[in-house]
């Protein structure tokens, strides 16, 4: 494990989004398993409440490909970004003092939480083809999203931007995720 955790840091020196990248879709494929899993799960409890045969579980390939592709494109490339200019723009030479960390948490919580959580509902329908759906379908899953996002991502976020060092945000995130990732698929 010593090891691996050594090649992971070095890794992230030599590549840093790269690394992010390919930590991401470790992630992403775990959490989206999970989430299937447990979705499915739900299904069989209520076809046995009815009497009824329980389904068997399909894994949606589709479904794991495009959250990846999503998390290849935008949100690993974006959070990299993100936790970059947050950890420049506000006061860098205090950037673990508590107001350094809740100024970093309220931005991302009032600025990026609302524009990524519309942006990857959109893609996401789109590229599931409805894009003409998109911004509807937007609409409507933007109030319960925010709601359990701030349940989940300001105490998240709090803890990242006081404890855990700036490159390794991103791994801290993808741990987060996978909850987070449970989470969206029952929205």
């Amino acid at each position: 494990l010593a090891a691996f955790w050594a090649f992971y840091n070095t890794s992230l020196d030599a590549h840093p989004v790269l690394t992010k990248i390919a930590t991401g879709v470790v992630g992403t494929i775990l959490g989206d398993l999970l989430a299937q899993r447990l979705s499915h799960h739900h299904e069989e409890q209520a076809a046995r409440s009815r009497g009824e045969p329980a389904p068997a579980f399909v894994y949606d390939l589709g479904r794991t490909a495009r959250l990846v592709a999503y998390g290849v494109v935008v949100s690993t490339p974006v959070g990299h970004l993100w936790f970059k200019f947050l950890d420049t723009s506000v006061m860098p030479d205090a950037m673990t003092s508590m107001p350094a960390v809740v100024t970093k948490m309220v931005l991302d919580q009032l600025v990026m939480s609302p524009l990524s959580t519309a942006l990857f509902f959109m893609v996401m329908r789109a590229w599931e083809g409805h894009p003409q759906d998109a911004f509807r379908y937007m609409r409507g899953k933007m109030v319960p999203t925010l709601k359990a996002n701030y349940l989940l991502w300001p105490l998240a976020h709090i803890i990242n931007f006081a404890l855990v060092p700036p490159s390794q945000r991103i791994l801290y995130c993808n741990a987060v995720g996978l909850i987070w990732t449970v989470i969206l698929s029952t929205i």
